[in-house]
């Protein structure tokens, strides 16, 4: 096989792959792991361009790759007893051994083995060398193992992932400045993540496990809280959800530590104003407090002057503002311009801050003047109308959370620019409280590496940007058009300024009142809306709550009808899908609703007929579907293997029952059960009754 064949057969696989220099471990070109894909046109034309190039790959999210270096001390043998699992001989002598990680601990994975010397811990944040690459030595990389990767074992769970620190129990009840002010508030906050983890929907449930245990790490320190007692009950809420008590239990000590390392305060619940860490009229002034807390809960709050009620309608107020000089396609949008505006201000009490993407087929269509208005509402805005570096980016969020206004986003994240990998890089995992990227900084004896956190809000306006799926994925997109009948007002700052600034200090002040409700309240989503759909809606529908009136029914009205429009896109083929998502889709497809076996060769038939320009001669491939191919792709993917036909055992192919975690993660009914009941079919003719 050429190493373009090579190539291909790992993106059939599914992985991402991009070209190295040939015998180095350089990227080709611009070709960095930011730029690895499995898209087979872009794969023929860098190995067309470079047939002897080595090949990297990008690890699948989940799986963890054990990099074992002898030149530096490292050994098989310091892994101790595993089982068959995906293993590939270095170039270099060393090992590159493959296994899945627990669902919910791939932030928490540690560089390094701990414990041993020479063995690197590799994610999907990374990139390996694959047979048959050449090393620089001239040694050759060989798979050793094709065996699908194993789950790591137990014994090396807790040398890959970092535990929690563990903190002894204070003598003494905790008190807070003399009083028990920090007992009631770490009562409130402990019920609350507690009923979200009991309350927890199928498909969610480990993601709001993780999520209860940072948040509840945050404030162990400074209530004196025992962490193993706060674990303890985690878990026990875990157990009464279903959950796997050995992956909760990992689960719950990935979050617990994140939380621990981001320590906060609890917040001055007196009634007086106390300190937001926010100044001046627009609350563009210095950092809010990332210890979760903007101020008080009393009744009213006051900034510079501007003192407003917790019952106020601020939302209404920033959405009429807007309407006033926006106009976008629907009603709806300008909801989400003003939940979104005012949700910068909580960065603090939130775990998600969903991207917005302001969207437009055409130019002149408002999205400068939205991004204008909102560098006067939003928190601590930084207006980037070009980007130089994702170590800039960084540097600008590092101490305080930021809202990031880039605009021309076409042009300033254009995938074809150089750096605009790492850009993005920084966009995704700014994301969610906790997402660091490492930056060099200078120190006296030269350079050293700093993780700078990411976590911050950003817009993103551009005529039609061509984002990632990963991005776009964290996005909630507003389309705004031209306002040829004149509807909207011109924004005239110089006449608005004042106005403006006035707006923003009351959104300021009425969150300094509201911080703590929106800390600790977990409002439900309308049913189906999970996963990535329920971070992106989870923090407006928390602020609207406590907002009140009719904004807790908006965003899940909102959020539905975003869910039915991804829904209708993916079935009108606008939204193209890795190879292994079709395949699935397609397979469930072809199934027969009796069927509870399908031979391998029977069902690469079915696909081929059904899909020939995925799957047939002409598909971008290159080649037609091969029963070898498939069964890499689903073993890869989904840990799904052939079986021997009960009846025959000559033909392997696939149970029902063995795609049904594939299916159901896809939201496909069970193979081998028909949406509605079979009718029985009557003959149409045949011998009458006897």
């Amino acid at each position: 096989m050429t190493m373009l064949e090579h190539a291909l057969k790992y993106a059939a696989d599914g992985l991402e792959v991009f070209p190295l220099v040939p015998r180095t471990k350089r990227p080709a070109t611009a070709h960095g792991k930011d730029d690895a894909t499995a898209d087979a046109d872009q794969i023929r034309a860098w190995w067309t361009a470079t047939p002897d190039a080595n090949i990297a790959a990008r690890p699948p999210a989940g799986v963890v790759v054990l990099d074992v270096d002898p030149r530096h001390g490292g050994t098989l043998d310091a892994l101790g007893d595993l089982p068959p699992t995906y293993r590939t001989k270095t170039g270099g002598g060393g090992w590159h051994v493959w296994a899945w990680l627990p669902e919910g601990l791939a932030d928490r994975v540690r560089g390094k083995l701990d414990g041993a010397e020479g063995i690197d811990v590799k994610t999907s944040s990374g990139y390996l060398v694959m047979p048959p690459s050449v090393h620089p030595d001239g040694g050759r990389y060989v798979l050793e193992d094709d065996t699908e990767p194993a789950d790591l074992p137990a014994h090396l769970l807790d040398r890959v992932v970092r535990r929690p620190v563990v903190r002894e129990r204070p003598a003494v009840a905790p008190r807070i400045n003399g009083d028990e002010r920090g007992g009631r508030y770490w009562a409130a906050a402990l019920t609350a993540e507690l009923d979200a983890v009991a309350g927890a929907p199928e498909g969610s449930r480990n993601d709001t496990l993780n999520r209860a245990a940072y948040n509840l790490g945050t404030l162990v320190v400074a209530v004196g809280a025992d962490p193993n007692d706060v674990a303890d009950q985690l878990a026990t809420a875990a157990r009464g959800i279903g959950l796997d008590d050995h992956e909760a239990q990992a689960t719950i000590r990935s979050g617990l530590t994140a939380g621990m390392e981001s320590p906060r305060d609890i917040p001055d619940t007196s009634g007086s104003s106390g300190s937001t860490g926010l100044s001046g009229s627009s609350g563009r002034g210095t950092a809010p407090d990332m210890s979760g807390s903007t101020g008080s809960t009393g009744s009213s709050g006051s900034i510079e002057g501007v003192t407003v009620d917790r019952t106020e309608p601020i939302l209404d107020e920033v959405r009429d503002w807007l309407a006033r000089y926006v106009r976008t396609t629907s009603p709806g949008d300008l909801d989400i311009l003003a939940l979104w505006a005012v949700h910068t201000h909580f960065m603090g009490q939130l775990y998600t801050t969903p991207r917005l993407l302001l969207d437009s087929p055409m130019p002149e269509a408002g999205k400068t003047t939205v991004v204008e208005h909102f560098a006067r509402l939003c928190f601590s805005p930084s207006q980037a109308s070009a980007l130089s570096s994702a170590a800039l980016l960084a540097r600008m969020v590092r101490s305080e959370p930021r809202t990031l206004l880039i605009d021309e986003a076409d042009r300033n994240l254009d995938p074809k620019r150089d750096g605009v990998g790492d850009l993005l890089s920084v966009i995704n995992t700014g994301y969610k409280r906790g997402g660091t990227r490492p930056v060099l900084v200078p120190v006296k004896d030269g350079w050293e590496v700093q993780e700078m956190s990411t976590y911050s809000p950003v817009l993103m306006a551009g005529i039609s940007p061509n984002l990632p799926d990963d991005t776009r994925s964290r996005c909630i997109r507003v389309v705004l058009m031209r306002d040829h009948d004149d509807t909207v007002e011109e924004s005239d700052w110089e006449a608005i300024e004042d106005d403006a600034d006035q707006l923003a200090a009351r959104i300021a002040a009425w969150a300094e009142v509201v911080a703590d409700e929106v800390a600790v309240n977990r409002p439900p989503l309308p049913e189906g809306i999970k996963g990535r759909a329920r971070e992106r809606w989870s923090p407006l529908k928390r602020i609207a709550t406590v907002a009140g009136g009719r904004w807790p029914a908006t965003v899940d009205e909102l959020a539905t009808t975003e869910a039915e429009e991804l829904k209708t896109e993916r079935e009108e083929g606008h939204v193209q899908k890795r190879p292994a998502l079709a395949l699935i889709d397609h397979i469930a497809e072809v199934w027969k609703p009796w069927e509870s076996f399908v031979g391998s060769e029977d069902l690469v038939r079915r696909l081929i007929i059904a899909h020939p320009e995925v799957w047939g001669a002409e598909s971008s491939y290159g080649r037609a579907l091969t029963v070898q191919r498939m069964g890499r792709m689903l073993s890869s993917a989904y840990k799904v293997h052939t079986t021997r036909q009960p009846t025959d055992d000559r033909t392997r192919g696939y149970t029902a029952r063995s795609l049904d975690a594939a299916t159901s993660g896809l939201g496909l009914p069970p193979l081998g059960e028909p949406d509605e009941p079979v009718e029985p079919v009557e003959p149409d003719g045949g011998c009458p009754d006897a």
